[in-house]
């Protein structure tokens, strides 16, 4: 029994006691919607470098649509994430929206490389994970929707030998990136916790 609950506690709560969860829930959502933030300004940057480039690179001319309409995305959420309250269900929406974005990016730089292992994507899944701070179950399930539909595409795109690495990379790679995000936002959740802690013990001396 102890075992399906600490099974329970990770999926759920991030490794903690759902009280605890609940208490610190709002300041690390908080925390993490600031940090997307940053993040959105310096993805609206890259999407401009490679919206100038695809003019003059004939690689990146074949994304130029998808730059675009990135771009467009990246913008007006780096626009929303200064106006709409941090701790909003729509934030979190948001940044899952934001990973997702990636992921797709990461799909559209493979198509381009038939014949290469998918490197781009495989670094997604085991990058993103790490500056989102949710409940685990919710990243896993994302990254697993992400590792199908980017398998399906790729299948339709590479040939039948180098879409076999990616089948094994992407396993491999999803595992690595579910386990990382789980002792990640574990620790991190657990930094709440512990601030929340002093701050009490502060209030009451």
């Amino acid at each position: 029994m102890k075992i399906f609950r600490a099974i329970r506690n990770y999926l759920c709560y991030c490794g903690i006691e759902k009280d605890d969860f609940l208490s610190v829930k709002k300041d690390a959502y908080a925390s993490n919607f600031e940090l997307w933030r940053i993040l959105h300004v310096l993805m609206d940057i890259v999407f401009v470098f490679l919206l100038v480039a695809s003019f003059s690179n004939s690689v990146a001319e074949s994304n130029r649509v998808f730059y675009i309409v990135a771009l467009v995305y990246s913008i007006t959420a780096t626009i929303l994430l200064f106006f709409i309250k941090k701790t909003s269900l729509f934030g979190q929406i948001l940044v899952h929206a934001s990973v997702m974005m990636l992921f797709v990016f990461g799909s559209f730089i493979t198509s381009n490389k038939p014949d290469s292992p998918a490197t781009t994507f495989a670094a997604f899944l085991l990058v993103a994970p790490m500056f989102v701070i949710d409940r685990p179950f919710v990243m896993s399930i994302e990254l697993l929707v992400a590792s199908t539909g980017f398998l399906v595409w790729m299948h339709f795109v590479k040939a039948p030998a180098a879409w076999e690495v990616d089948l094994l990379n992407t396993i491999v790679f999803t595992m690595a990136g579910i386990l990382l995000h789980i002792v990640a936002v574990h620790v991190r959740i657990k930094e709440f916790v512990l601030i929340r802690k002093i701050n009490i013990q502060k209030r009451y001396r």
